[in-house]
């Protein structure tokens, strides 16, 4: 009996493994006309795949990607060849790239990338463009699409300038290369001096980057013009038509540098860029922000939240010791635990000595939650605020005015009015 069921099972087994596809399916036999299901085509009784690989050809005699056209069938291409898919890792063979999953070579590549897409709305990025040879806000037409123009990988047009910002639509840093913007190498026009202060062929370094004579003189002629926002922000070079920042001296030397931060040469101007940039700025010793996070310098600890302050006319001013901003959280400090309100003027002046959400902005801040609090605050004593109301110190109760020195004194405010306040 066990070996009738072993052998019940290997037959059933068996049997599945050479199953035929149910007909008008892929590999199954086509159905008695000739016809098979929507996008299959019947080819000597069977039906296949129209377009893939050891399928009929489309009737454009096309194939689809990684297959290629030959006497109207499609023979798959070998794997890492130019029109076959990449390797598994992502890699092709020599001289070719590996490009939405197909290996191509570089003029392959950038027909694919600027081939016009249907599905584009007409005016926009990639998209036609429209009858006035225009685009949307913000794009410019090129050869009959759509691009933004200036940034890095968009389509550009040369110019007699090799591609520098003057008529070739790219951002500064970048030239028109093949039609697209892109970095230059270091030593050629546009692009960083060689370490050694030298540029390639007859260019100038100046300003650390590569230039023309013509482009050297014009830069030195249009100095002038840049000599405000040179001393503000350390943008000071002169080029096409906008100051720029070439130089980390220039930006260190600007007021924004010691105000925000903003130090380091990025692109064309001056950013934070490095930590040190946040830590000498005054906005670290003032208000803690003495960390870098997206380009930006943010509050990143406690202590530093902590240690910072201002002189204001000989005294000094601490946020954390007067309003409890001694946590660092999103980038800001901030009350964000109970003690860091306790002790503070916020807590002894205002009777906000618990931290939580309130203040002018409804955020993270020093508030009311307890009448004892309120009740011992220099606000109850002299204008009746003794009470809580919603995160602030108000008058709640009529014995809160009747007590205070408002009422006392030649005010006369004894009464609670609108909203906590003491009045008449």
């Amino acid at each position: 009996m066990r070996l009738f069921f072993i052998a019940l099972l290997t037959f059933s087994v068996s049997s599945s493994a050479f199953a035929e596809s149910p007909k008008g399916t892929a590999g199954g036999k086509c159905y008695g006309n000739d016809t098979c299901n929507d996008g299959l085509a019947c080819l000597k009784g069977k039906c296949l795949e129209v377009g893939k690989g050891g399928g009929p050809c489309k009737p454009d005699d096309t194939c689809d990607a990684g297959a290629v056209c030959k006497n109207g069938m499609c023979a798959a291409v070998p794997e890492g060849t130019e029109g076959g898919v990449c390797y598994g890792n992502q890699t092709c063979n020599t001289e070719l790239e590996c490009f939405k999953g197909l290996c191509v070579n570089e003029g392959a590549k950038k027909a694919a990338m600027f081939a016009p897409d249907p599905a584009l709305t007409a005016g926009n990025r990639g998209g036609a463009c429209l009858e006035n040879e225009t685009c949307l806000a913000g794009y410019e037409c090129i050869e009959d699409r759509c691009w933004k123009p200036g940034e890095k990988g968009e389509r550009c047009r040369n110019s007699t300038e090799t591609g520098l910002v003057t008529e070739a639509s790219c951002d500064f840093g970048l030239a028109c290369d093949d039609g697209l913007c892109s970095v230059p190498s270091e030593g050629t026009q546009g692009g960083a001096c060689f370490g050694n202060g030298t540029c390639a062929d007859e260019l100038n370094c100046f300003k650390e980057l590569c230039v023309t004579a013509g482009q050297k003189a014009q830069m030195i002629a249009d100095k002038a013009t840049c000599a405000s926002s040179c001393a503000r922000s350390g943008h000071c070079t002169a080029w096409g038509g906008k100051c720029l920042a070439t130089t980390e001296s220039d930006c260190q030397a600007s007021t924004e540098c010691l105000k925000r931060g903003l130090c380091s040469v990025v692109e064309g101007y001056c950013q934070a860029a490095k930590d040190n940039d946040c830590r000498a700025s005054t906005r670290c010793a003032a208000v803690g922000l003495c960390g870098l996070r997206d380009m930006q310098c943010v509050a990143v600890s406690d202590a530093d939240c902590a240690a910072a302050g201002y002189d204001v006319d000989g005294e000094w001013v601490s946020p954390c010791l007067e309003l409890g901003e001694c946590g660092a959280i999103d980038g800001q400090c901030l009350p964000t635990k109970d003690e860091h309100c306790k002790n503070t003027d916020s807590c002894t002046v205002h009777g906000r000595c618990s931290a939580g959400i309130g203040g002018d902005d409804n955020g993270p801040a020093c508030v009311a939650k307890s009448d004892t609090d309120c009740a011992k605050s220099k606000f109850c004593e002299t204008i009746g605020a003794c009470g809580v109301y919603k995160t602030y110190c108000r008058a709640t109760a009529a014995e809160h005015c009747s007590k205070s020195q408002g009422c006392q004194g030649r005010s006369g405010l004894c009464s609670v009015g609108p909203n906590g306040y003491c009045t008449k």
